[in-house]
């Protein structure tokens, strides 16, 4: 009897472990991932005229791409070539499986996450316990108390809309992005596909902000950060037990997003 959950808990690790890899590999490909959007824009390759397409500013023939610099956001950068104006700011997310899974979206020391959104320090202190360790707290009675539970809970929907441009466009203070694109990287040959129409969704910020208006920031039965509609904010984990592990991350269940999106 005692041995069955043991092994039932392995079984769940391993399974995460895997799911986590394949995460982290479509990650470290995003900035490739950029690189090859712009290439394919400035191309003007038939696989990336859709985009610009259902922005619907100019046509993909006057239409030129750039990069951001450094970690900022958005992206990718669409603009006008003969007036050099802007237009088109799209923040790039790569997903493994748009059907199963989550998607790592965005990480944050608990340090800077405090600086980001003016965390109170009885907040940070919740925080640290929910994030630091193998042997994290969930946010459940058992742990805390009713009225640490009531405070956070208020704290996160005080600052729910800034935390959600913050995880899907960047910065919440500096973010400009105003398109997200999802894309579903597939290894192999995954170069070629980035940002083909069947393998992606390009979806207005405000559209994305609206789905959120009646989800107030909530708990699950497992003790988790929620936001609705598929977004937990919780702790990173892997990367060998290093500090990094201890970091809060939001993630993305793709399917009940793009579901609440009307998208599926």
């Amino acid at each position: 009897m005692s041995g069955s959950p043991k092994r039932k808990h392995r079984r769940d690790d391993f399974n995460e472990s895997v799911e986590e890899a394949a995460q982290r590999n479509a990650a470290r490909n995003g900035r490739k991932a950029e690189q090859l959007l712009v290439q394919y824009i400035q191309n003007h390759e038939e696989s990336t005229a859709w985009i610009v397409d259902e922005i619907n500013e100019h046509p993909y023939s006057s239409t030129g791409a750039k990069l951001k610099a450094g970690m900022e956001k958005p992206d990718v950068v669409l603009y006008e070539t003969q007036s050099l104006k802007d237009y088109g700011l799209i923040s790039l997310k790569c997903c493994v499986d748009f059907q199963k899974g989550f998607n790592q979206i965005k990480r944050s020391s608990i340090k800077n996450f405090g600086v980001e959104f003016d965390v109170p320090d009885s907040i940070q202190v919740i925080l640290r316990r929910y994030s630091f360790g193998r042997k994290k707290l969930t946010l459940t009675g058992r742990n805390y108390t009713q009225d640490e539970l009531d405070e956070l809970k208020t704290f996160l929907n005080s600052r729910r809309k800034a935390l959600l441009l913050s995880a899907f466009t960047g910065q919440a203070k500096k973010s400009k992005a105003n398109w997200l694109l999802l894309h579903q990287w597939t290894p192999p040959n995954w170069e070629r596909n980035v940002a083909k129409k069947q393998r992606s969704e390009l979806i207005s910020m405000l559209e994305v902000m609206q789905i959120f208006d009646g989800l107030p920031v909530g708990y699950t039965r497992q003790g988790t950060i929620t936001f609705g509609a598929g977004i937990t904010l919780q702790r990173k984990g892997g990367d060998n037990g290093k500090d990094t592990a201890n970091d809060l991350q939001f993630k993305m269940r793709t399917w009940p997003f793009l579901k609440a999106l009307g998208r599926r």
